[in-house]
């Protein structure tokens, strides 16, 4: 059973196992994908200060 990422869920590898699965992979990206236009449409309106303020104080958006 694979180890999962804290924030994304994303599946991590099995250091035992030899060969990397192609569909896991995708299945990555396709989170990465999804999570980084969920963080475009939530920040298309802010400022560039309102932006560096998330960053510094970890605020969820």
């Amino acid at each position: 059973m694979p180890n999962y990422t804290a924030n994304l869920n994303l599946s991590k590898p099995i250091p035992s196992e030899d060969v990397a699965d192609i569909e896991v992979i995708n299945a990555n990206m396709e989170k990465i994908d999804k999570w980084s236009e969920e963080i475009d449409i939530k920040t298309a309106l802010l400022t560039e200060q309102e932006v560096i303020e998330i960053i510094q104080t970890k605020r969820e958006v």
